[in-house]
């Protein structure tokens, strides 16, 4: 899965400023890495995992984010997994470190 999002501001913003605002949100997820430029999601690369990718590019008072992910993994079993582990107490990746296979 492929999602293109744009946000436009009132104001122009500063492109370092937003990638550490999203660097520092999800420095704790083990799932979640955002991209240095000129990078951009590789969805073969995130086939059967549970890991997302996030593209960043911010021109005047637009940002535009690029995310992807495996829709199976992360969007459906592989989030049901990391939700009950956070609910009982274990490591978010506890049972998701290995790839699903894709048939």
């Amino acid at each position: 899965m492929l999602a293109d999002a744009y946000a436009v501001l009132r104001k122009p913003v500063d492109e370092s400023t937003v990638r550490a605002a999203y660097q520092k949100f999800y420095a704790s997820n083990p799932f979640v890495e955002v991209l240095e430029p000129p990078r951009v999601p590789y969805l073969p690369a995130l086939a059967g995992t549970n890991d997302t990718q996030i593209a960043l590019s911010v021109r005047g008072g637009t940002i535009h984010a690029m995310a992807g992910g495996d829709n199976l993994g992360k969007g459906a079993a592989g989030q049901a997994v990391q939700n009950l582990n956070i609910m009982c107490g274990y490591p978010e990746e506890t049972g998701l470190g290995n790839r699903i296979p894709v048939v």
